[in-house]
């Protein structure tokens, strides 16, 4: 999930393909627009492999749970989510 699929490798492709749709479908039960999941969907994405390229290099020194700090993560950024379709709706309304 690093790099753009590559046309060279449709199997890849596929698969990388496969797993936007999904958390793109995810996303819009959030009831974001399709510009705004794809938007979310690049957050959500740098958020994990931030994440998984810190824990693969042993970034994480404190002695803290890290699935807690995951689940915290995520669960902040779908906050963050949530707000903004609040605020989406207020302006609407105004």
């Amino acid at each position: 999930m690093l790099r753009s699929p590559n046309s060279d490798d449709l199997e890849l492709k596929h698969i990388q393909n496969e797993t936007i749709n999904i958390v793109i479908q995810v996303l819009n039960e959030y009831g974001l627009g399709k510009e705004q999941s794809l938007h979310a969907a690049r957050g959500l994405r740098s958020i994990l492999h931030g994440f998984a390229s810190l824990e693969q290099k042993k970034g994480f020194g404190l002695p803290h749970d890290l699935d807690v700090s995951l689940l915290m993560l995520v669960d902040i950024f779908l906050r963050g989510i949530n707000a903004m379709k609040q605020e989406s709706k207020n302006n609407e309304d105004d």
